[in-house]
C-alpha cells in the first residue's frame, strides 16, 4: 500500500514538473526567438545613427507576445528600458539606439519566470 502511494506522489510530480517545464521551455522559446525581422520594420533609418521609433517598436513586440505567449501563460509583464549605447544612460526620446526588454510571469508551484533581453543597433563599418 505504503509503494503504491509513493508511486502516486512520483506520478503527480511528474506531471506537474512536466507542465511546469513546458510552460518555461515555450516562454523561452518564444522569448528567445522574437523575429528580427520584425524588430527591422520598427527601426528610423537614419545613416549616421539608427534608431527604434520607440512607439512602434512597443506595439510590434507586445502584439507578438500576446499572440504567442497565450499557449504557455495566461498573463505576463514586458517592461522596456529605452538608453543610449555611449553610457547606457537612459533615453527618453522617440528615437533610441537600444532597448533592454523584461518580460516576467508567474507559472505553476508559484515560480517566477523572468527573462532579460537586450537588442542594440550599432553601425557596422566594417563593411
Amino acid at each position: 500500500m505504503i509503494i503504491m502511494f509513493f508511486a502516486l506522489i512520483i506520478g503527480v510530480l511528474s506531471l506537474n514538473f512536466f507542465v511546469l517545464n513546458f510552460e518555461i521551455q515555450g516562454l523561452n522559446r518564444t522569448i528567445i526567438d522574437t523575429p528580427m525581422e520584425m524588430l527591422y520594420t520598427a527601426i528610423i533609418p537614419d545613416p549616421n545613427t539608427p534608431k527604434f521609433n520607440t512607439r512602434s517598436f512597443e506595439l510590434k513586440v507586445i502584439s507578438y507576445y500576446n499572440k504567442e505567449l497565450s499557449k504557455y501563460v495566461d498573463n505576463y509583464d514586458a517592461s522596456f528600458y529605452y538608453y543610449n549605447l555611449e553610457n547606457h544612460g537612459y533615453c527618453d526620446s522617440r528615437g533610441c539606439p537600444a532597448v533592454e526588454i523584461t518580460v516576467t510571469s508567474s507559472l505553476s508551484f508559484n515560480y517566477q519566470y523572468r527573462r532579460v533581453m537586450f537588442y542594440e543597433l550599432r553601425i557596422n563599418d566594417n563593411g
